[in-house]
């Protein structure tokens, strides 16, 4: 294997043993298998030779699975990256493509997968500009399979030609998108709707083999997803005209019945062939009956009979939960729709829905019984509010409201009845019954509720009273002096109550907190104390959206003082939670924390030394294996509440954290764990920016900052720059004094040259010209606005040209005009003029959604320049439209910000603190918001005044009259008056 990886010619074979070698558990054979990889895969033509070693049959299957997915990963990465100069070589990638329809047909199914994949990616770029060839391709095998019999190629080709088309779904339209379209319709309809109609004919002759069946009913629930992919976003002439072709064999696959093939897949927990077709179906009958009703009209009320026979019958094995949910979600449209009314106006039909189809499916199964006890996570996150997670009882409680848009009081009525039913049943024997109560709750909310969001229930059904079905049904639950009773009947209560949390008044909602708290206790499960922390979580999270807040922000309807009772019985709580070893990274409840601390804000300052150090042991508890992303994320987020906190409040805190924190951070990062770093150098960068003084720690860190090895994880870098910002603000003199400028000023190129990394290199640009005194810098200018140049030539998108823009404003409003307009023209003569005219006032008004503090640089720079600089004397026209672009800015954006206003408890209005697989900024540890250029009056005043003291030397009216709008003359008059000025 070494003689391999030293040869300079890799082969196929030697290819193949790198990949095996890249599985071993000896991690010094493992990365240099992988680094050997890395180095040959992407050299020409050894991709190609990879794919050859993959379909040569040589490899084992557990390697030629890895090859696979090496293949598939090296064309992720590098077939269309951002940084072109790593991108695969064109005739590499035009052999890959005359290739790998055939790799893809004639591999197994664990390899085939990885390919097609990998197929996809490459599909998504170049065809069918670059890879015309690609349909008939599968045309012409596809008859070949078909004359043949080859079931596996058909299926093969089918699979890419799925893969290809689904670019088609859930996509907004465009004239592009239609030309696509167009093509694959010109080149496959015909072909598809043969394959599906000879793949239908010989199922009536193959009832007994299941085999067989199998094949022809994948290669049918394929065509039936790509015909769902090229109806999706208009009907085609072609699908119009032979659509009894299509809905036809659908209408008869809905009722069909193939006993041989009942038990395929079930040792894996899949559906069966059968029941992947029908759920396919079904999809396009909702398709149709959504988009194009007109058309499907006559096919709708045989195939609505069916998939409702269908739900009857279905069997309530979780490996049937995809046909089931999507067979509900059909009934729930078309029961919703006035133009179906028709169809289920009697009485005996509604009965019959809630009886055989909602009641069935909202009971609690033994599934989920085994989930709640054995596998909580996956409980919560098919249960809970906001899940993306389609279940049957989430679908049941859809139709019954579906059915209330129409049928409202009928349905009422009867959901109403077997309520009692069941909470009679249940109180016979409550021990024995529960299910029938909690089964009675769900219904509650399924009836009750019209219209919800991840804020809550936004209406409820008028004929319910909420408050009364919640002291009698639910109370009496949460107070039960058996906490520890009827588990999962607890977690529902306090579900139902927290659905309603925004119909309560601040007194039902503090009545409720001591009971979400004694439902923490160690002794419950987890799904119950879970459900009592998100519960929590919601309620710190209303708004008063009747009361007017400070700008765009509502105040929060649970605040400081409202918690503050309860502060420390809840923080105790959440810590039994957290200690569960069952799920030792409960998210949820890092979350609930999170959310306490942040409303909670100096009312921690007691217990912030305990608070901290629970934090840190909980940090070190989970740091070495992190498995949990999003329980990171807010664990970090608490750290960041309670030193952003607590150091503006407490002297000297600062040291107390480094102490409490640093230990961990330092393992972190010596670890090198992935996951965590960027949440650590954000931390580190909100310390620093709280200390009073930059500590010994820090500055040991610093070279290791600066080093451009710390630089290489892609992922490290906002954070990277985030932290190096805070020296820049912290200690910038001391940096230019010790002579490392030079080195932040190498990371900003590095930084600009990437797409990805530009804002970051701004960033810090911007922090480098704010710190850094101009004696110290001034050598610096020149070099740097040359490399920005240049890559303004590369880039000169409009996000690059306002960052550029803006950071022009800064040297303007930092060191004047003059140097900014001396530094151009040291690069070339007239360029200064030329950038005006071409980037800098041309685009000025195109920017939008400006920050106050941002909005404040960017329009007293550009005033600073029009006033300050020659443009008026050189190119009246120019200066005019200036003038203008700044004005409409100004009419545009100011006043307008307040997205981000807080409420005054610290929380930014509505503010989604979530985990981000790319960049997981953390909210409570992000830089403040601060106004640069303090000594600088706002733009409104700075304008006219700028403006009034330019015209006592020369007369602006015919020009500003020539070249600004009259809306603009108008807006200007009025700051002239507001500021006190006139213009002459």
């Amino acid at each position: 294997l070494a003689a391999r990886l030293a040869s300079p010619r890799p082969t196929m074979q030697g290819l193949l043993q790198a990949v095996e070698a890249s599985l071993s558990p000896e991690k010094a054979t493992r990365e240099a298998a992988e680094e050997y990889l890395k180095q040959t895969t992407r050299q020409p033509g050894n991709l190609l030779l990879l794919a050859q070693g993959i379909g040569s049959g040589t490899a084992a299957p557990p390697v030629a699975q890895a090859a696979a997915v090496y293949f598939k990963n090296v064309v992720k990465n590098y077939w269309e990256p951002e940084d072109r100069e790593n991108a695969l070589n064109e005739a590499d990638k035009a052999r890959v493509r005359e290739n790998v329809v055939g790799m893809v047909v004639a591999s197994p199914y664990e390899i085939q997968r990885q390919l097609t994949e990998a197929l996809s990616i490459i599909a998504k770029t170049d065809f069918p500009a670059k890879w015309e060839s690609l349909l008939p391709e599968l045309v012409e095998k596809l008859k070949v399979a078909h004359t043949n019999n080859d079931f596996a190629l058909i299926y093969g080709c089918l699979l890419i030609a799925n893969e290809v088309m689904k670019r088609f779904r859930y996509v907004y339209k465009s004239d592009e998108l239609f030309l696509q379209l167009k093509y694959c319709l010109d080149h496959f309809q015909e072909t598809l709707t043969v394959i599906f109609r000879q793949s239908c004919a010989p199922l009536a002759s193959l009832q007994g083999d299941a085999n067989s069946l199998t094949k022809l009913l994948e290669i049918l629930r394929l065509c039936a997803r790509i015909f769902f992919s090229l109806n999706y976003q208009d009907i085609p002439e072609y699908f119009e005209d032979n659509l009894a072709q299509w809905m036809g064999p659908f209408d008869n696959f809905l009722g069909a019945e193939f006993p041989a093939i009942n038990g395929v897949n079930a040792a894996r927990d899949q559906p069966n062939p059968l029941a992947q077709l029908q759920a396919a179906i079904i999809e396009n009958v909702m398709l149709y009956a959504d988009k194009y009703d007109e058309q499907f009209a006559e096919h709708l009320p045989s195939c609505t009979r069916k998939i409702w026979a269908l739900l009857t019958t279905i069997s309530p094995e979780p490996r049937n939960d995809q046909l089931a949910t999507k067979g509900i979600t059909f009934l729930t449209r078309i029961i919703s729709k006035q133009l179906h009314y028709d169809i289920f106006k009697e009485e005996s039909t509604l009965r019959q829905m809630v009886t055989h189809v909602v009641l069935p499916n909202i009971m609690l199964r033994e599934l989920e019984e085994e989930l709640f006890e054995m596998s909580p996570t996956e409980f919560i996150q098919r249960d809970m509010e906001g899940s993306d997670t389609d279940t049957r009882r989430r679908c049941a409680r859809d139709l019954v409201r579906g059915m209330c848009k129409l049928f409202g009081q009928q349905t009422t009525q009867i959901v109403g009845e077997h309520i009692q039913v069941l909470l009679k049943e249940y109180q016979a024997n409550p021990e024995q019954n529960w299910r029938q109560k909690d089964a009675a709750l769900h219904l509650i909310l399924a009836v009750t509720v019209r219209a919800e969001s991840k804020k809550g229930v936004r209406e409820v059904n008028e004929a319910i009273n909420v408050m009364e079905m919640l002291s009698t049904h639910v109370l009496p639950e949460l107070q039960d002096s058996n906490v520890a009773a009827r588990p999962i009947v607890k977690a529902s209560a306090i579900k139902f109550a927290n659905t309603f949390r925004g119909q309560m008044s601040v007194t039902e909602l503090s009545s409720l907190m001591p009971l979400y708290i004694r439902h923490m206790g160690a002794e419950l499960p987890v799904v119950v104390q879970t459900y009592a922390c998100i519960a929590v979580e919601r309620i710190l999270t209303l708004r008063d959206r009747a009361a007017s807040g400070s700008g765009k922000v509502q105040p929060l309807v649970f605040t400081r003082s409202h918690l503050s009772p309860f502060m420390e019985p809840l923080t105790q709580g959440i810590f039994h939670v957290l200690s569960n070893d069952e799920v030792p990274e409960n998210d949820y409840v890092m979350k609930a924390l999170m959310r306490v601390l942040c409303v909670a804000q100096e009312e921690v300052q007691p217990v912030y030394q305990q608070l901290t150090q629970t934090l840190t042991s909980t940090l070190g508890r989970v740091w070495k294996n992190p498995s949990n992303p999003h329980f990171g994320h807010y664990l970090f987020e608490c750290i960041g509440i309670l030193v952003g906190t607590i150091t503006k409040t407490v002297p000297g805190s600062g040291v107390a954290f480094e102490e409490l924190l640093f230990p961990p951070f330092q393992a972190i990062l010596q670890e090198d764990v992935a996951q965590l770093t960027p949440y650590v150098f954000q931390i580190m960068a909100q310390l620093l920016e709280a200390s009073e003084n930059v500590s010994d720690a820090f500055w040991q860190l610093l070279p290791i900052l600066l080093t451009p090895v710390t630089w290489q994880r892609k992922s490290n870098t906002p954070a990277l720059v985030r932290f190096l910002v805070a020296y820049m603000k912290k200690a910038g003199r001391v940096l230019a004094e010790q002579g490392k400028i030079e080195a932040v000023l190498a990371i900003a190129q590095k930084l600009v040259s990437s797409r990805a990394n530009e804002i970051s290199s701004f960033q810090l640009l911007e922090m480098v010209v704010l710190h850094v005194p101009q004696d110290h810098l001034s050598k610096y200018l020149v070099p740097l606005m040359q490399v920005l140049l240049t890559r303004l030539q590369q880039n000169n998108n409009l996000k690059f040209i306002r960052l550029i823009s803006y950071f022009w404003c800064v040297i303007i409003n930092k060191f004047g005009v003059a140097t900014w307009w001396s530094t151009l023209e040291s690069v070339q003569a007239g360029l200064a003029m030329m950038l005006s005219q071409s980037i800098f006032l041309s685009n000025a008004a195109r920017h939008k959604n400006w920050s106050a503090e941002e909005l404040k640089c960017f329009c007293d720079g550009i005033v600073s320049l029009l006033v300050q600089g020659p443009i008026l004397g050189q190119n009246p026209a120019l200066w005019g439209s200036g003038v203008g672009a700044v004005v409409q800015v100004l009419m545009r954006d100011s006043g307008a910000d307040g997205d981000d206003e807080e409420d005054g408890s610290g929380i930014a209005a509505e503010m989604e603190v979530t985990y981000d697989a790319t960049y997981s900024r953390l909210a409570f540890a992000s830089a403040a918001k601060i106004d640069a250029f303090p000594n600088l009056p706002p733009p409104l005043v700075y304008l006219p005044r700028c403006l009034a003291e330019l015209g006592g030397q020369q007369p602006l009216l015919p020009v500003l009259q020539q070249q600004l709008t009259p809306d603009q003359q108008a807006a200007l008059q009025q700051m002239c008056q507001s500021a006190g000025v006139t213009l002459t």
